[in-house]
């Protein structure tokens, strides 16, 4: 400001002491710093770590201190899937996979999942001399099996002497667990098969759907 004899005076503000006082003075004049919240989309993250939805509840206008809220909070995706009818074995051949109906899911985000396909089926054999029949179930993703996730549901065997015979029935389950790594509208599928064709098979099926289910969970990024 102008003074006396055409001389100009800089007068310093004086900065109070308060803890709640955020003004720096700067050779070019005071600062207030600005501190701006931003968070990231779910299924990302800034670093390595597993993410996490943030919360921020921000101070009432008025607040000294101006305490500003911040919570974090695990929501992974996840979901399940009962099937929507047992697959049918006897019309498939032997070795044959099919896809069990309404046992799958298509991965909403990328990441890493923990998936469990629990499944029950059941067989049947009228009267006759001989039977063998297993069945086994597997995840596959797109189309190509899951590795590690080939599980035993049930066998059926029985050879008796000649002029003898026999039917006999009996239902199973079973249930795999995996972490499998997934991309964003990846789609998993449970699949069932049989194997061996001694003696007729009266019914023969996989994915009971009051035994079934298939679980998905993802664990991290």
């Amino acid at each position: 400001m102008p003074g006396k004899c055409g001389n100009t005076y800089r007068i310093a503000p004086k900065l109070s002491a308060d803890p709640c006082n955020v003004l720096e003075q700067r050779p070019s004049g005071l600062l207030v710093a600005r501190t701006t919240l931003a968070g990231v989309a779910p299924g990302s993250a800034v670093g390595t770590a597993r993410s996490v939805d943030v919360d921020v509840q921000a101070p009432d206008p008025d607040a000294c201190p101006a305490v500003w809220t911040i919570g974090a909070r695990l929501t992974p995706v996840g979901g399940e899937v009962i099937p929507s009818a047992a697959l049918n074995l006897l019309p498939l051949a032997a070795g044959v996979w099919g896809n069990i109906p309404g046992m799958s899911f298509v991965a909403p985000e990328a990441g890493i999942y923990l998936i469990t396909a629990d499944v029950s089926g059941g067989m049947t054999a009228g009267a006759q001399s001989s039977f063998n029949r297993l069945t086994q179930t597997r995840m596959t993703l797109n189309g190509t099996p899951i590795n590690g996730s080939l599980r035993q549901l049930q066998q059926l065997d029985f050879f008796l002497t000649a002029g003898q015979t026999m039917s006999a029935g009996e239902n199973a389950s079973n249930s795999a667990t995996k972490r499998v790594t997934l991309a964003a509208g990846d789609v998993v599928a449970v699949q069932a098969e049989y194997q061996s064709t001694t003696g007729t098979a009266a019914s023969l099926s996989a994915g009971n759907p009051l035994g079934s289910l298939l679980t998905w969970q993802k664990v991290s990024d």
